[in-house]
C-alpha cells in the first residue's frame, strides 16, 4: 500500500479533505489527481474560485487506498492503524505543524470525513450548504463527495458547485475584512 500525503502550502488560506486516495492518487502519489480529483477542479473553475490548485491545501483522512476501495475496510483490525495513521498526519500537518498559519476555511468531502473532522453524526445531505465554526479548522463548510457525483448521483453536482460558491463567498468576505483593516 502506497502513502499518498497531503499538498499544500503552510500558509494555505483554504484547506479540501476527502476520504482515502484512488488508484490514480496511488499511482501519482498526490490527492485528488483522480476523476473525482478533476471534477472537484472543474467545478472549482465554475465557482470562480480566486485560489489556484497551488495555493490550497488537500489531504485525505486515510493515507492509503483501502483494497476494493471500500472505506469500510477502515473499521476492521487490519485497516484500523491505517485510518489512525491518517489521522495524526492530517492532525499535525493542520494543526500542531508550527509553521502553519490558521486555517480560514475547510471543505469537507462527504460523511466520513464530517463525522472524524468534526464528530456531527447527522447526515451529509442534512448538513451540507451549511456552515460550522470550529476552534482547529477554521470555518467548515461540509459538502458532498465529488466521487458520489460519479458514481450516479448526476443531480449532487449541483449542490457541490453551489457549496463551492458559498466557500468562495466567505473567502472573497474575509479577504475583504483583511484588506480593510
Amino acid at each position: 500500500m502506497k502513502r499518498v500525503f497531503s499538498i499544500g502550502p503552510k500558509d494555505a488560506r483554504l484547506a479540501i479533505i476527502g476520504e482515502a486516495p484512488g488508484a490514480d492518487e496511488e499511482l501519482i502519489g498526490k490527492p485528488f489527481v483522480g476523476p473525482a480529483g478533476r471534477l472537484l477542479c472543474k467545478l472549482l473553475q465554475q465557482a470562480q474560485f480566486q485560489l489556484n490548485r497551488e495555493e490550497v491545501f488537500f489531504a485525505n483522512l486515510a493515507l492509503v487506498r483501502p483494497p476494493q476501495n471500500r472505506f469500510e475496510w477502515f473499521y476492521t483490525v487490519d485497516g484500523e492503524k491505517y485510518l489512525q495513521e491518517g489521522l495524526r498526519t492530517l492532525y499535525w500537518d493542520l494543526q500542531e505543524d508550527p509553521e502553519r498559519t490558521e486555517l480560514e476555511a475547510t471543505i469537507l468531502l462527504g460523511a466520513r470525513v464530517l463525522k472524524h473532522i468534526t464528530g456531527q453524526r447527522d447526515s451529509i445531505t442534512k448538513l451540507r450548504g451549511t456552515r460550522i465554526e470550529t476552534l482547529d479548522w477554521g470555518t467548515v463548510f461540509p459538502t458532498f463527495h465529488p466521487s458520489y457525483v460519479l458514481h450516479g448521483q448526476w443531480a449532487a453536482e449541483k449542490f457541490i458547485l453551489r457549496d463551492l460558491m458559498e466557500v468562495n463567498k466567505f473567502l472573497l468576505e474575509s479577504k475583504r475584512k483583511l484588506d480593510d483593516y
